[in-house]
């Protein structure tokens, strides 16, 4: 009996052809990885640089409303970068003149002092008991101190007494999933001044800085530069000036 034609002609492939129908496959996926790679490394950086933008520019938010309260005097510092050296963030900043640095210390309602910097926070005690660990520098910190009057020096405050440092209050600005692993560094400086009643030199905007970058890196992912305005005028305080912070341990 006779096979039909079809059952004749069938034959399968030969390991020659697989094997080459596999190399031209690998080649072509390859190919296609190499053309897709540098548009999956754009896309990842355009989402980082994204992120940064809204870390940065809610910062200057947060930023904007606390220097609405700002009165009395105004510092600029420098802010620590280790909590090793955590006491840097009220000395005199690098600049002579006292009109830029990465810190800022005014008056706030209620006779407090705030003090805003992205540097290392040393352990701190706190009034109400407990204290707040070591704090790494990169993230957004807010430190009040209560105010206390004294004969011919004005309201200051004491920060490092001899039992360390102290605070009245601490507070993060946003947790830490907020940055997204990303660090922040704060640059301020007087923009524009105008004259007190009594001749000193009285602060009524300030331009800020907020740079964000992937932890460990100094290259920037996204840099916000602006003005904010101090509309209550809070008096500078310059290198040469008795600075509220005092260190009390030595």
């Amino acid at each position: 009996m006779n096979r039909p034609p079809v059952l004749q002609r069938r034959g399968g492939a030969t390991l020659v052809e697989l094997l080459v129908c596999l190399a031209l496959l690998g080649a072509l996926c390859a190919l296609a990885a190499a053309l897709v790679h540098p548009f999956a490394v754009q896309y990842a950086r355009i989402q980082a640089v994204s992120g940064a933008q809204m870390i940065a520019d809610t910062i200057v938010e947060e930023l904007r409303g606390d220097l609405l309260q700002a009165r009395g005097t105004l510092r600029l510092a420098d802010a620590a970068q280790t909590a090793g050296e955590a006491g840097q963030v009220f000395a005199p900043a690098a600049d002579p003149e006292g009109r830029s640095g990465a810190a800022l210390e005014f008056g706030i309602p209620g006779g407090y002092f705030l003090l805003l910097d992205a540097g290392a926070v040393p352990q701190t005690a706190l009034p109400q008991g407990g204290s707040v660990p070591e704090q790494a520098a990169g993230t957004l910190h807010r430190r009040y101190y209560a105010a206390v009057s004294e004969p011919g020096q004005g309201d200051s405050y004491v920060y490092h007494g001899p039992g360390g440092y102290v605070a009245d209050g601490y507070a993060d600005a946003f947790a830490g999933g907020f940055y997204m692993g990303d660090a922040v560094a704060l640059r301020f400086a007087v923009q524009s001044t105008a004259p007190g009643a009594a001749g000193e030199t009285c602060v009524t905007a300030l331009a800020v800085e907020v740079s964000v970058s992937r932890a460990g890196s100094e290259q920037p992912l996204y840099t916000r530069r602006t003005v904010l305005d101090t509309p209550n005028r809070p008096r500078l305080l310059t290198a040469q000036d008795a600075a509220p912070g005092r260190d009390t341990a030595e």
